[in-house]
């Protein structure tokens, strides 16, 4: 089997170029096992009905997770704050998705480039524009106008 692929996982593990599709994919395992919260900072100790020990539990689910998704490109970015799966989260997202005007830039040029092939269907090329405008989306800071 493919180093890039998890058959547990049934996507691709996240490499350099691949972090808006995967981060919906990983979102949605997360989710499926119920643990996303931990890892949007939705339950925390503070969370009513969340004892420590479920916390526990719930945390190295996510990280191990989210570990086992990762190329080991993106490994060492993460590797010292296995135990915290926000944190993780967090910096992975911060490596990939930065808000630069050089990544807007690039965003914007991509979604202008876009051409229909012969062989391709409608729904397929908009779906593509949809990626890229959220790309472009991504690429922006919330305080952009």
């Amino acid at each position: 089997m493919s180093t890039s692929h998890t058959a547990d996982l049934g996507f691709k593990k996240l490499s350099e170029t691949n972090w808006n599709s995967w981060s919906a994919d990983m979102k949605a395992k997360l989710m499926e096992k119920k643990v996303y919260g931990v890892v949007s900072g939705k339950v925390t100790a503070a969370t009513p009905g969340v004892d420590a020990f479920a916390l526990y539990i719930m945390q190295e689910q996510a990280a191990g997770i989210i570990w086992s998704g990762l190329e080991d490109s993106n490994k060492s970015l993460v590797k010292e704050h296995m135990e915290h799966p926000k944190l993780m989260w967090d910096m992975l997202k911060a490596h990939h998705q930065q808000q630069l005007p050089t990544t807007r830039f690039l965003a914007y040029e991509s979604m202008l480039n876009i051409t229909k092939s012969d062989d391709e269907t409608l729904l397929a090329l908009c779906s593509r524009i949809k990626d890229s405008l959220s790309a472009i989306m991504d690429a922006t800071p919330d305080t952009f106008t």
